[in-house]
C-alpha cells in the first residue's frame, strides 16, 4: 500500500504491510460468487448428507463481503417454511449479527434461533464467518468471525441431537424469500465440529477432507458450481446458478471491492516544526497490519528513501480509529 502526500518541497509515502502474507492469492482464488440481492442464488439438489450429520454436529463457514447491512443477508440454508422442510440456516442480520436456525422436526414450534449478542460483521469488507453446532460438546453452539469466537444469545438452549432430515434444496445466498447482496467465496459445510478457521484473506484456499460435505470455491469461469467434497470421484452436490447469480473475476470487482488493503487510511499530514517535519496519520481500520514505513523524496520521479530506521509498530487488527505521529 502506498499513500503519498505532496508538499511544496518534499514528497512523502506511507507504506503498510500484511503480517505473514504468503505469495499466493490466498483464500479468495480467482473468482467469487456475485449476488445482487434481487432473486439470484445458487441451488443444490437435496442430499441427506446435508442434514444427516454424525452425532448431529456440523460446521458452516464462508468468506463474505456484504454490499449493505440494511436487510438480513442469508449465507446458506436448507430451510423452507412450508411442508415441514425446516432444517438449518445461517445468515447475517440487518444489524451485522450472525444468526443460525436449526429445526429438530421441520416445524416452527421446534425451530431454535441463536445469534451473536452484538454486531460482528461489517459491510464493505471481507470477513470469514463460521457457525458450529456440536450437541455433544461443552460449547454446543459457537459463532466465529475471522477466527475470533463471539458470545451469543440462547446460550442455555441446547441444539437438537440432529437437524430435521429435510428434502429441500440447499440454497446459497437465499433464505425463504430473502436474498444475499454481495460476494461469497469458499463456502464449506463439514460433518463435525471445527475449532479453527482462516483469519486473513491471504490464507490459503480451503482443501476438502473426508468430513467435507460441500466445498464451493466458486472458481469456475463458466457453467455451474462444482462441489469439491468428493475427493476421488464426481461431485455430489453441484450448485446451479439461479437468476442473475454468476462468478466475477477479481479484476472485475471494481474499486474498493477487491482484495482489501491492510489499512484504511483516512488522513495524513506533514508540517514543519522546529527545523523538523512532524508527520501525522490516522487509520480507520487495520487488518493483520505488521506496521508502517515512511519514505521521502525531493523529486518523486527519482524514487523514495526510507527515513525510519525501525518499523513503526501498528495495532495489528483493529476496527477503531488510530492516530500515529
Amino acid at each position: 500500500m502506498g499513500v503519498r502526500i505532496c508538499a511544496k518541497v518534499i514528497c512523502l509515502a506511507l507504506c503498510a504491510g500484511l503480517m505473514g502474507a504468503p505469495a499466493a492469492m490466498g483464500a479468495l482464488n480467482s473468482y467469487v460468487l456475485d449476488l445482487d440481492g434481487n432473486g439470484d442464488y445458487v441451488s443444490a439438489y437435496d442430499n441427506d448428507n446435508l442434514t444427516n450429520f454424525t452425532d448431529g454436529s456440523f460446521t458452516i463457514q464462508a468468506w463474505i463481503y456484504l454490499q449493505q447491512l440494511s436487510i438480513n443477508q442469508p449465507i446458506v440454508s436448507k430451510y423452507v417454511e412450508t411442508g415441514d422442510q425446516r432444517s438449518w440456516a445461517f445468515l447475517v442480520t440487518s444489524t451485522g449479527q450472525l444468526r443460525a436456525y436449526i429445526s429438530s422436526d421441520g416445524t416452527a414450534d421446534n425451530t431454535t434461533m441463536w445469534q451473536t449478542n452484538t454486531q460482528v460483521v461489517y459491510a464493505d469488507t471481507w470477513h470469514h464467518v463460521a457457525f458450529v453446532c456440536n450437541p455433544g460438546g461443552v460449547d454446543k453452539i459457537e459463532f466465529y468471525v475471522d477466527n475470533v469466537e463471539y458470545a451469543h444469545s440462547n446460550s442455555s438452549v441446547d441444539p437438537p441431537s440432529s437437524p430435521y432430515n429435510s428434502t429441500a434444496e440447499m440454497w446459497v445466498g437465499r433464505f425463504i424469500n430473502q436474498y444475499y447482496y454481495g460476494y461469497i467465496d469458499e463456502l464449506r459445510i463439514t460433518d463435525g465440529a471445527l475449532s479453527s478457521f482462516p483469519s486473513s484473506v491471504m490464507d490459503l484456499p480451503l482443501s476438502p477432507t473426508v468430513d467435507t460435505e460441500v466445498l464451493y470455491h466458486f472458481d469456475e469461469s463458466s457453467g455451474d458450481v462444482i462441489d469439491h467434497s468428493n475427493l476421488f470421484g464426481n461431485p455430489t452436490n453441484t450448485g446451479y446458478l439461479q437468476g442473475n447469480a454468476y462468478r466475477r473475476a477479481w479484476d472485475g470487482l471494481g474499486p474498493g471491492n477487491d482484495l482489501p488493503l491492510p489499512v484504511t487510511l483516512v488522513s495524513m499530514s506533514a508540517m514543519g516544526e522546529n527545523a523538523l517535519v512532524k508527520i501525522n496519520w490516522t487509520t480507520e481500520t487495520e487488518i493483520n497490519n505488521l506496521g508502517f514505513n515512511l519514505y521521502r523524496s525531493l523529486n518523486e520521479s527519482t524514487g523514495y528513501t526510507r527515513i525510519n530506521s525501525d518499523l513503526i509498530p501498528s495495532q495489528g487488527y483493529t476496527v477503531a480509529t488510530q492516530t500515529y505521529e
